[in-house]
């Protein structure tokens, strides 16, 4: 446990009965979950070697979450609590702490388990665009430069590959040329280019929606990825994840496509987004799954290539499991295209006038 100084516990007020307790299973920030004069808190140490600009991640956050408060005023959404001398964070020992308000009676999921929930994620995604469609992008700082420039992950996966750093290319030829092929596939893709700068989550990942006991989505949360993109980032990550039943690694079973979670989340979306989109984001969302698995099996393949230097391992050869899985996937996107593309043309004529 990371030691948490007494300047912390004065500077919030936090009560020393109960101690602090871990709280989650997150890989980036610690998280305790704490009590403030009898009410609950999560205590978080920010990971500053991955987030290196804390003052504008926490200014984003503080941007948000006063927009959704100025303007949605009942809208459940993170907030933070103040120190004692009115700051949003403080530092302590070398390191940024920040306490968030707990959202009490929620839960999340590590995985979807039944088509009900990708309904659930695609309406609170949607609202969380739609909230955040008016407040002025520039006003939101990139915490993380380059995060889903598919151009730059393009090129550090050129670099490792010539680098060859840990003398793997020549065992896995086939990933290698299937992932230069599906690169070019994706960023050639015509419409892309010129598709509106929105603040969206970039994180959208199921275990980053909050739902009530009624199994009914609350609101997004670890905002820390919040920046400026497009939409295609969002429905796409969300999408991948969804209707991919056997997970990053292949670990809960074979690859396979959801076909009624695909249909749910984008009914759910629509139904929160659609009267603010244009009609070419509109048009790009069965592409945004592919977009997006493309960019992290890349992400995946560097890795790899570079000795498994950045993801968490949790067995020998993750990573190239994680990339074939991936790459089986968009195998499979590429035989369900005409079948997405039918699907989403029916959904959005029954929702869009």
């Amino acid at each position: 446990m990371v030691l948490i100084e007494d300047e912390i516990f004065e500077a919030y007020k936090l009560d020393r009965d109960p101690q602090p307790v871990r709280f989650g299973n997150g890989l980036i920030n610690d998280t305790y979950r704490v009590r403030i004069n009898g009410r609950e808190g999560l205590l978080q140490r920010i990971n500053h070697q991955v987030f290196k600009d804390v003052p504008a991640l926490m200014n984003n956050l503080k941007k948000v979450s006063q927009h959704v408060a100025q303007h949605f005023p009942s809208e459940i959404f993170v907030s933070l609590y103040k120190t004692r001398e009115g700051a949003d964070y403080m530092l302590s020992g070398g390191n940024y702490w920040r306490v968030l308000k707990f959202i009490p009676d929620t839960h999340s999921f590590e995985a979807l388990r039944e088509a009900g929930q990708a309904f659930e994620a695609g309406r609170v995604i949607g609202r969380f665009h739609f909230m955040l469609s008016t407040l002025d992008c520039s006003e939101i700082a990139d915490t993380i430069p380059d995060f889903h420039n598919l151009d730059s992950r393009a090129s550090q996966f050129q670099s490792a590959l010539e680098e060859d750093l840990a003398g793997r290319a020549d065992q896995c030829r086939r990933e290698i040329e299937f992932m230069q092929e599906a690169l070019w596939e994706v960023r050639t893709a015509a419409g892309t280019a010129s598709l509106p700068q929105r603040i969206v989550h970039n994180d959208t990942k199921i275990n980053n929606v909050l739902f009530d006991k009624d199994e009914k989505g609350v609101c997004m949360v670890d905002l820390d990825t919040v920046m400026r993109g497009t939409v295609l980032f969002d429905t796409g990550d969300a999408l991948r994840t969804l209707c991919n039943p056997s997970g990053e690694d292949g670990g809960r079973g074979p690859v396979g496509f959801h076909e009624e979670a695909y249909v749910q989340f984008i009914t759910g979306y629509l139904s929160r987004a659609k009267d603010f989109l244009t009609r070419q984001e509109l048009s790009l969302i069965p592409y945004s799954m592919l977009r997006m698995s493309a960019e992290q099996c890349v992400r995946f393949l560097t890795d790899h290539l570079q000795g498994d230097l950045y993801y968490h391992q949790p067995f020998t050869g993750f990573n190239l499991k994680a990339v074939q899985v991936q790459q089986e996937f968009i195998r499979m996107l590429r035989r369900k295209r005409a079948w997405m593309e039918e699907r989403w043309a029916g959904l959005v004529a029954g929702l869009v006038p």
